[in-house]
C-alpha cells in the first residue's frame, strides 16, 4: 500500500505462494471508502475478479470521509481464503 494522491492509496495484492494465483478479492461495503480502479472510476459491488491467472492484482482505494478509514479484504485463489485490510488513520491517507 502506498500514497497515490490526496486521500487515495495504491493497493497492490500477490499471491506469494508458488505459482499462487488471485480468483476473486471481495470487500465489505464501507461508508468512507471507495474502491476504484486505475482512472479512478469506482468498482461496482463489492468484488473483483481477475483475468484468468493473475498472481498480482493492483487497485486503488480513497478516503471518501472521516479522519481514520480501513477496508476489509477476503482474497481468494488457489491458496484457498486470506483475509486482511487496508487503510489507517489519518498519517495514512
Amino acid at each position: 500500500m502506498s500514497h497515490a494522491g490526496a486521500n487515495r492509496l495504491l493497493v497492490a495484492v500477490t499471491a506469494n505462494r508458488a505459482n499462487g494465483q488471485l480468483q476473486r478479492i471481495s470487500w465489505t461495503a464501507s461508508p468512507n471508502i471507495s474502491v476504484e480502479d486505475a482512472a479512478g472510476a469506482p468498482l461496482p459491488g463489492t468484488s473483483l475478479t481477475p483475468p484468468s491467472g493473475s498472481s498480482t492484482v493492483t487497485f486503488y482505494v480513497r478516503r471518501t470521509g472521516g479522519t481514520s478509514a480501513t477496508l476489509t479484504l477476503t482474497l481468494t485463489g488457489s491458496f484457498g481464503s486470506w483475509s486482511t485490510f487496508v487503510g489507517g488513520g489519518p498519517d495514512a491517507w
